[in-house]
């Protein structure tokens, strides 16, 4: 069972999965925005206005959370917001490296190329890797033609572990997740496990076990004797 991502508290971005939510239809009985999403890799998306009553069913296709008009409903404790590759709004992007994908029901989906979720950042510039990511449990496949550091856009907190294919490998630290990647076709493998779990589970196991002995070593009630009565009346021999 994945660990929920650490940190998360209030926010205005939701991280999409690989899904069949593309093709859905929202609460409304239309296609909305949603479908113009690419679902093959995961990604950070920002609703800042117009009408999400798509995002209700999101939670059952793989969407980070809901979020609404107004409304901030996940975010990081004392941590930077990861930057939005998708964004939704009423109106159209400012941001120069954003570009429309699709408008739907009067709702601007916009893309922002220069933030991917997961890349390779390396001599050639960002590489975008294919992502999938639910909870504390996120796989990365990148194929890159000179080596760099792989960055998800994760923040980095103590608890998470990495590897490439199938081999331990360690964390750059930093702000966000990120390892090195050597060119060529990798798998990563991201977890966040906090000890603080483990250590729960095992006092709740330890306290299980000693109530159990406790229990079993109870002595059982003492049994009295009965009381021997003498039938002959009082005084007669």
């Amino acid at each position: 069972m994945p660990f929920l991502a650490p940190g998360l508290e209030r926010s205005g971005s939701l991280r999409c999965q690989p899904t069949e939510f593309a093709g859905r239809r929202n609460t409304a009985g239309r296609h909305g925005p949603g479908e113009a999403i690419d679902p093959s890799t995961a990604q950070w998306l920002q609703v800042t206005g117009g009408d999400t009553a798509w995002a209700v069913i999101a939670p059952d296709h793989g969407f980070k959370g809901i979020i609404g008009r107004g409304d901030r409903q996940w975010g990081w404790t004392g941590r930077e917001e990861p930057p939005a590759y998708y964004t939704m709004d009423s109106e159209p992007p400012s941001i120069p490296t954003s570009h429309v994908v699709a408008r739907v029901a009067g709702i601007f989906v916009s893309e922002d190329m220069a933030s991917p979720y997961a890349y390779i950042d390396g001599a050639t510039g960002k590489v975008p890797c294919q992502a999938t990511a639910r909870g504390g449990d996120i796989d990365v496949d990148c194929d890159a033609e000179t080596p760099g550091t792989l960055v998800v856009h994760e923040n980095m907190y103590s608890g998470w572990s990495a590897t490439r294919d199938g081999e331990r490998t360690s964390l750059s630290g930093g702000t966000w997740l990120a390892t090195e990647s050597p060119a060529g076709q990798h798998h990563f493998g991201f977890r966040y496990r906090p000890w603080g779990v483990f250590l729960g589970l095992v006092l709740t196991i330890a306290g299980i076990v000693i109530a159990g002995l406790t229990w079993l070593a109870e002595p059982g009630p003492v049994e009295t004797p009965a009381r021997q009565w003498n039938s002959e009346p009082r005084g007669m021999r």
